[in-house]
């Protein structure tokens, strides 16, 4: 996958006050998987972790216990134009003509609204 890929990592409610050993955790089952990271860092409530290989660590990450949902992202600049044009194109590379899919947009942005998007 491209640089700017992560895995994010949304933990349950059970997980929220454990959030630093749920960051251990994943260290310990990427670690056991084989899979190799660069970084782990906190992103407000979310856990982001800049693997070498985001698609077998996030399946390696969704076996814990603690986690809501992971989702692999991909970074942009906060800017509007740059946004509409990555959800363009990565939304034309998966989908086939005639299919429909849904972007949730969260977090701040300076200039917009996110439900512009």
């Amino acid at each position: 996958m491209s640089e700017n890929a992560f895995v994010v990592v949304f933990p349950s409610i059970f997980a929220k006050n454990k959030v630093n050993q749920l960051e251990s955790n994943i260290k310990k089952i990427l670690k056991i998987k084989n899979q190799e990271f660069r970084k782990i860092k906190r992103d407000d409530s979310v856990i982001v972790i800049d693997a070498n290989d985001p698609v077998f660590a996030s399946s390696a990450i969704n076996l814990l216990f603690g986690i809501k949902k992971v989702a692999i992202a991909k970074q942009v600049k906060n800017d509007f134009n740059t946004i509409v044009s990555e959800i363009t194109k990565i939304g034309s590379n998966l989908l086939l003509k005639g299919e429909k899919f849904y972007v949730q947009v969260e977090g701040f942005s300076t200039g917009f609204l996110t439900k512009d998007i």
